[in-house]
Formats: structure tokens, sequence, C-alpha cells
């Protein structure tokens, strides 16, 4: 009945791909946010600061957390959000005792430049984005988040070594964290006695299931538990523009041999997915015996966000999926629409689409012609 609690503020420290820390990847910028960086503090100093104290106090009281509006308003518009599915009768710690960590520092190298990835999070985004000369769309004026210092990964290495009787649960992300080489150095040197006792579970493009003489078959062997959340966003041809350059063989390769430790594929919805949600669905289903779910939405850049589909294509949608389970997408079609952002959109993707000389009107004739 508390319109507040939330499990996240008591069992997972998290930081974002900005060099920030927040109560998890659906809370909004604040004062958190400003005033905690991961090149500034470690981990758990910022876990256990006052600051996250009072947080969680407050959450207890059942006041609500101006950071947590995103799930407010899901639950709403559509009676649930990513709060409320995390509360069950065994996930409602109410002090801080074992800990899931999901932190973005060990680098944001990646193999793929996703049509809606933001260049924070693949440095072949990045790369891709100033060749082509699309890069303003991203940007903003922000910059590049460089990572942390040799000096300030260490602090932070120790901290996590010195706390790791507390952790539970490590969520590794990216970047592509089976290709990093700082989180492969940090989870070969947990004792084999810990981490046996520690879960694994990442967000992963599973491209690559080998780095250097490292596999995860040694994952599988040295910890409790490992299990992948796979990032997939279309299958066949559409999956190869949207995660260009994946190799799709290789990739449903890499499905099959790993089968049994993924957990689901992940589907961040956007324009060129939102109508074959359905039929994307079936097809992992049907092939891998693999759950799809739609976890997330693009939200930058705007001009990819189904909010601004025309309001003919949103009606339809919203009856397609009204009466599903798991679609806090829905939530979106209700916005207001830009038509302006939504021509500017197909414009990037159709030029991205020419630099890749990709003939996109093929895979998306609804939309280009």
């Amino acid at each position: 009945m508390n319109k507040s609690y939330c499990p996240l503020a008591f069992n997972e420290i998290y930081s974002s791909n900005q060099g920030d820390y927040n109560l998890c990847c659906y809370a909004v910028k604040g004062n958190i946010s400003t005033k905690f960086k991961t090149k500034e503090i470690t981990p758990f100093k910022f876990f256990l600061s006052n600051e996250m104290n009072e947080i969680r106090e407050k959450m207890l009281n059942g006041e609500k957390i101006p950071l947590c509006i995103t799930c407010y308003g899901h639950e709403e518009s559509v009676g649930y959000s990513h709060r409320t599915k995390l509360i069950t009768d065994k996930l409602t710690p109410t002090e801080v005792g074992k800990i899931s960590l999901k932190l973005r520092m060990y680098g944001n190298y990646c193999n793929l430049s996703c049509v809606m990835c933001n260049p924070h999070n693949s440095t072949t985004k990045a790369n891709e984005l100033k060749t082509s000369g699309l890069g303003d769309i991203f940007w903003q004026g922000t910059g590049a988040y460089g990572g942390n210092t040799y000096k300030q990964w260490e602090e932070t290495k120790k901290d996590i070594l010195d706390h790791i009787h507390l952790i539970d649960k490590f969520y590794l992300t990216g970047g592509e964290p089976l290709l990093l080489p700082k989180h492969w150095e940090l989870l070969m040197e947990i004792p084999n006695d810990i981490a046996k006792n520690i879960n694994l579970h990442y967000d992963t493009n599973f491209t690559s299931l080998n780095y250097k003489n490292y596999s995860i078959d040694d994952l599988i062997d040295k910890f409790k538990h490992v299990t992948f959340s796979v990032s997939c966003d279309h299958y066949k041809d559409k999956l190869s523009f949207v995660r260009y350059p994946i190799d799709v063989e290789s990739f449903e390769n890499n499905l099959m041999k790993g089968h049994k430790n993924v957990s689901q594929l992940s589907c961040t919805v956007f324009i060129l997915n939102v109508n074959e949600l359905v039929e994307i669905k079936k097809y992992y289903r049907e092939n891998f015996n693999i759950t799809v779910d739609t976890p997330s939405i693009v939200q930058r850049p705007s001009m990819l966000n189904i909010r601004h589909l025309p309001d003919i294509v949103k009606e339809n949608l919203i009856e397609k999926y009204k009466n599903k389970n798991n679609c806090p997408f829905v939530t979106e079609l209700y916005k207001d629409r830009s038509e302006d952002l939504f021509q500017k959109g197909l414009s990037y993707i159709k030029n991205l689409a020419k630099f890749r000389e990709i003939n996109v009107s093929k895979l998306w004739p609804e939309y280009f012609y």
C-alpha cells in the first residue's frame, strides 16, 4: 500500500552512463546525480551517505520521492511500473543488507552502433556519428563521458573488494561488458570462495562470448549463477540495420550456445520496432524458446520516441497492446506528439541508412518510399 517505497533504494547501487550515481536507471536527474559523481566518490560511500539514508527513511514513511516521478506517472496511467513490479513478498528490504551493484564505470567500448543508442554507451556509435556527420543530433552540446582515470578506477575497485561480503549480485553493463578488460580484471580478483555466493547478471549484445583468454564458461564456473539479458531490438535483416554491424547468424548461434543462461531478450521500444513487437516475441519464442521483454523506451533522442508517431498509428498501437501485460511503453503513446520531431527522426534514419549503404525503404516501406 506504500506508494513511495522501492526496494532498489535499499539493495542496489546504480551509476549512469554519464558518470553520476542515482537511485536507478528510471530515476530522473536531481540532487543525488548532481552531488554524487563516480569520478569523485566510490560506490559504497555514495550508497551509505546521509542523503541516501534520508531517501530510505522518507520511502518507509510513505513520502514520495521527486526522483521517482517516472514510475509514479506509469502507475497513474496504466496501474503498474518498474517500482511495483519489483515489490514482492521476498523483496521488501527495510534496511541496507545484501546489495546488487550496477555500475557503468568499466568503460564504454562497444562493437555495435545501434540506431537509437546514445554514444555515451558505445564507442562504435560515437565514431559512426562523427564520420557520418550526424553527431549533433545526439551530442546536444553535452560531449562524451570520458570514464574514470586509472587512479579513480583503482579506488573504486578497492572499495568494491573491501565490501565484497555485502554484494549479492553484480549487474554488468557497458558498453559491451563482455569485451571490457576492467570488468574481467575485477571479477577475476574476487576470491573463489566469495564468488560462489555472488550472482552475475549481464546486459549484453551477446555478439562475442570470449575475450582474449577468458570466456563465459570461466564466469559460469566461478560464480554462483550467471544470467544474460541480451539486447535484441528486432530480427533478421531489420536487426542487421538496427544493431549495425551485427552478424545475425553469429548472434543467433550464440543464443543457441548460451541458451540456458539467457534470462530474456531485452527489446528497447522505438519507432522502428513498436509496430512489430508481437512478431519479434513470436520469432524468438518459436526459434530459440527465449522470452522477449520490453523494459525500456527510447527517450533521447526524442525524435525516435514512439510518442511522435502519427496519431492514427498511435491509436492503432494503443488498441493492439492495451490488454497485454508488461507494456509500460503504452503510456508514451498517450503523450502529445511533434510532427517536426517525427520527420527529423525519419530524416536521421534515412541519412544513416545512406551512410551505411542499406536500402531502408525495403525494410520499412511504411516510413520510407
